[in-house]
C-alpha cells in the first residue's frame, strides 16, 4: 500500500510537470519531491497499518529515480541538478542515521560464513555520492567557475573534504559504527570530486591550439545579457554558426522568451553536410577566403555521423574524437560549391527573419 501511495504521488508530480509543459529536468524534481514528502512527511501522517519498511524503500526508489536517469539533462541545468542531488543526499543521510538494520550476504553470495552488512553504511555511501555530484553541479553553476583552474578549486574542494570529516566527528554520538564509513566516503568522494569537478570545469575551455572559447554557461549568460540590453529594438536576431553552442543557446532562448523578449535564433543547416572542417566548411571557406585554405594539407578526419559522436564531443571536445580536428572528409571541396551553399543559407536566413518579423 505504501508503494501505491508513493508511486501515485510520483505519477501525480510528473503529470503536473507534463501538464504545465515543464522542461525535462523538472520531471526529476517531481520524483524527488514525492519521495521526500512520503519519506519524511509519511512518518507522521501515514496510517499505522501501512508497512513502514515498504514506505521507506519506495520513497528511496522515488528519490533515486529523480536524479540517476536525469544526469544527462542536469548537465545543462546546473542549478536544478545541484538542488536535486543535494536533496537526495539529505534523504540518504537521514536514512543512514535512523536505519540500524543489517543485511546478511552469506546466502546472497553463497559465502561459507554469515557476513552482516549495516544498511546504514550503504545509505551513507549513497549520500556521499549524490552530495559529491551535487557539489560539482553547484561549482559549475557559479559565475566564477568559467575557465577555473585547479588552483582556484582547491579551497571549495578542501571545504567539502573537511565537511565530511566534521560529520564523521559528530557521528561519534549518534552512530559511532558509521564513522569509519564516513571517513571512507570523505576519501573516495573528495578524489572523485577533484577529478570530475576540475575536468568538467575546465573542459569547456579546452580547444584546438590557437583558438579561444567560452564555456557553455558563460556563452548562455552572454547571450542573455546582450539581448536584455537591446530592449530599445523591436526584436533581436541571433545567428549562431557553431553547432556546439546549440544547447546553451536554447537555454538562453527559454530564459529570454519567459521574460517576454522577442528573439529569433537561426543556425545554418545543410542536408548531408559534415560537422567540422570537412567538405562543407572547406567549400564555404574557399568561397569566402580562398587564400586561407591549404588544400594540399587537407586530411580526412572522423567521418561518422554527428549523432554517433555527439556524447564524446560533449565530454572531451573535438580532439577526443578526431586528433586532427576534422569531422568529415574535405575531398572534393570547391569554391563553386561553397558559393552555392552560401547563397542557399542566405536565402534561408532572409526567409526565416521575414517569417518571424511578419
Amino acid at each position: 500500500m505504501a508503494g501505491v501511495v508513493i508511486v501515485g504521488g510520483g505519477i501525480a508530480g510528473v503529470s503536473v510537470a507534463y501538464a504545465v509543459d515543464a522542461d525535462p529536468e523538472y520531471y526529476g524534481v517531481a520524483l524527488v519531491v514525492s519521495g521526500l514528502v512520503c519519506g519524511f512527511g509519511g512518518r507522521t501522517w501515514m496510517p499505522s497499518w501501512i508497512d513502514t519498511n515498504a514506505r521507506d524503500q519506495t520513497a528511496a526508489m522515488a528519490v533515486t529515480a529523480g536524479w540517476l536517469p536525469f544526469e544527462g539533462v542536469y548537465g545543462d541545468h546546473l542549478q536544478v541538478g545541484a538542488g536535486t542531488h543535494l536533496a537526495a543526499a539529505l534523504f540518504y543521510a537521514f536514512a543512514a542515521v535512523i536505519d540500524r538494520s543489517e543485511l546478511t550476504l552469506d546466502l546472497l553470495l553463497d559465502l561459507g560464513a554469515r557476513v552482516a552488512v549495516r544498511v546504514g553504511a550503504a545509505w551513507l555511501y549513497a549520500s556521499g555520492l549524490t552530495l559529491g555530484i551535487g557539489y560539482v553541479y553547484l561549482l559549475r553553476g557559479l559565475p566564477a567557475a568559467e575557465g577555473a583552474e585547479a588552483s582556484s578549486l582547491a579551497l571549495p574542494l578542501m571545504a567539502l573534504s573537511l565537511g565530511f570529516l566534521a560529520a564523521g566527528g559528530l557521528l561519534r554520538w549518534w552512530r559511532p559504527d558509521l564513522r569509519v564509513h564516513l571517513y571512507r566516503v570523505a576519501q573516495v568522494a573528495t578524489v572523485m570530486v577533484v577529478v570530475s569537478g576540475i575536468y568538467r570545469l575546465v573542459n569547456d575551455a579546452m580547444a584546438i591550439a590557437g583558438t579561444l572559447s567560452l564555456g557553455g554557461p558563460a556563452f548562455r549568460q552572454a547571450v542573455v545579457e546582450l539581448v536584455r540590453s537591446a530592449d530599445v529594438f523591436a526584436g533581436v536576431v541571433l545567428v549562431c554558426a557553431h553547432g556546439g553552442n546549440a544547447e546553451p543557446l536554447a537555454d538562453a532562448l527559454r530564459t529570454l522568451r519567459d521574460e517576454g523578449r522577442r528573439v529569433l535564433a537561426w543556425s545554418p543547416s545543410i542536408a548531408g553536410g559534415d560537422a567540422h572542417a570537412g567538405r562543407t566548411e572547406t567549400s564555404v571557406l574557399l568561397a569566402l577566403r580562398p587564400d586561407a585554405v591549404a588544400l594540399d594539407q587537407a586530411e580526412t578526419g572522423d567521418v561518422r555521423p554527428i549523432d554517433a559522436i555527439l556524447p564524446q564531443l560533449r565530454d572531451g571536445g573535438v580532439q577526443s574524437v578526431s586528433p586532427n580536428g576534422v569531422l568529415g572528409d574535405p575531398s572534393g571541396a570547391s569554391a563553386a560549391e561553397g558559393a552555392t551553399l552560401l547563397a542557399a543559407l542566405a536565402d534561408d536566413l532572409v526567409a526565416s527573419v521575414a517569417g518571424w518579423a511578419a
